[in-house]
């Protein structure tokens, strides 16, 4: 067995760890495939970064493009044959793999791609257990459902179609009916039947941008498909009307806002946000338990990752010097100094891990970590260079220290502790 390491997704040295070993048999010889530590780094921007890097190292060890070790990810076996049998052991759980035409998991056949999303679910699954029976459990709940549409059943699915030349992208509602059959709501209340399988190439398109029979397919094409007859005219502008009903920009909004409204509710007196005239949240003032944040949305950014600015209010330290401009010292000989110059510092580098998340997700998340800064400040390298005082020091909050104070933010008074 060796060690492998996989980098959390966060600002720090912090990883997780599992063992694995991969062998194969020949002329009654077991021969290892893997004989070093491997550690495994994500790429921030992904839609599921660890899971990606964990994914792309199996898919470099399948490939079979040679020896040559990449920057991200090296091979964890190699095999020149054309057809190979190898046993996976992840913590005691055995998987056996075979390549023939087409490769295979423990006698299922499956993708490339498929088989490495298999074995990169399981592998994370296992740094959280050392019960072989629960690594077991969590590899036929993979199997079951393929991973692409467990994405959709959960976040919808998403569809573009086009119509009087302008492009609609929607999310359409997905729900199980049967052990191999699945759902899509194409209208109010109205669902169309799809196999798992047309469901899998269905969300490959729309999701990964595979090419396959479901690409590109208009909202005729698919209410045929999906009801086994042709629309009539009313049907089709009824479709078109409640597809456009469901675009995805505008569930992307409304489920942020209400995320904002929620943690408002939640958090009263530790968040204040300010809005524009269209509703949109612009600035959020953050009582953390340290030190006190402010939010702004960037206007006009095209930054994926940080569409929201994060400041912190903080004084500059001014040595207090004598006549003569010397510093004045105390009783220790350390110069003393005083807080002037109160303001809002920043702003600081703070990114997502993964790009294009909606504004009002990345000022929830923000919000939700700065309430807790102490415990933030540790995990986020880049705010520390922003800290001039102590926890606690120097806040921008009302006379009792609690709650936020009501009117506007430019009303806010700074008070020393």
């Amino acid at each position: 067995m060796v060690k492998i390491t996989i980098k959390q997704p966060m600002d720090t040295s912090n990883t997780w760890e599992t063992e694995l070993e991969v062998t194969s048999t020949r002329d009654g010889k077991i021969k290892k495939h893997l004989t070093r530590d491997k550690y495994i780094a994500f790429r921030s921007g992904d839609k599921d970064p660890v899971h990606n890097a964990i994914k792309n190292t199996f898919l470099a060890s399948l490939q079979q493009k040679g020896r040559i070790k990449r920057v991200n990810y090296d091979w964890f076996w190699y095999n020149s044959a054309s057809k190979w049998t190898m046993t996976v052991n992840i913590k005691g759980a055995l998987f056996l793999i075979t390549k023939d035409k087409r490769y295979s998991i423990n006698g299922v056949t499956l993708k490339m791609e498929e088989l490495a999303n298999v074995l990169a679910r399981v592998l994370f699954k296992s740094c959280f257990t050392d019960d072989v029976e629960s690594i077991y459990k969590h590899y036929f709940s993979i199997m079951e459902t393929p991973d692409i549409v467990r994405y959709v059943v959960e976040n919808r699915v998403p569809y573009y179609f086009y119509d009087d030349f302008t492009r609609h992208d929607v999310r359409l509602n997905v729900t199980r009916i049967g052990d191999s059959e699945f759902a899509i709501e194409i209208g109010d209340g109205f669902w169309g039947n799809i196999s798992v399988r047309n469901l899998e190439s269905f969300a490959n398109f729309y999701v990964n941008g595979k090419k396959n029979k479901w690409a590109y397919i208009s909202p005729y094409n698919l209410y045929e498909k999906l009801l086994g007859k042709s629309p009539k005219s009313s049907d089709l502008k009824v479709m078109v009307a409640f597809l456009k009903q469901n675009r995805k920009q505008d569930i992307v909004e409304r489920r942020a806002n209400k995320l904002v409204e929620e943690l408002m509710e939640q958090f009263p007196d530790r968040l204040k946000i300010k809005k524009d005239d269209y509703g949109k949240v612009t600035e959020m003032l953050v009582v953390g338990k340290g030190y006190d944040w402010k939010l702004c949305s960037k206007s006009g950014s095209n930054s994926r990752t940080q569409a929201v600015s994060t400041y912190v209010w903080q004084p500059k330290k001014t040595y207090i010097k004598d006549e003569d401009g010397m510093n004045i010292v105390d009783e220790n000989n350390n110069p003393t100094y005083e807080w002037t110059d109160y303001g809002w510092k920043g702003s600081i580098c703070i990114d997502n891990i993964n790009e294009n998340t909606p504004i009002g997700d990345q000022f929830a998340s923000r919000a939700l970590a700065l309430i807790n800064d102490t415990f933030t400040i540790r995990m986020v390298s880049t705010i520390k260079s922003y800290l001039s005082c102590e926890p606690n020091e120097v806040r921008i909050i009302n006379e009792n220290k609690k709650k936020v104070n009501k009117n506007d933010l430019s009303g806010m008074q700074k008070q020393k502790q």
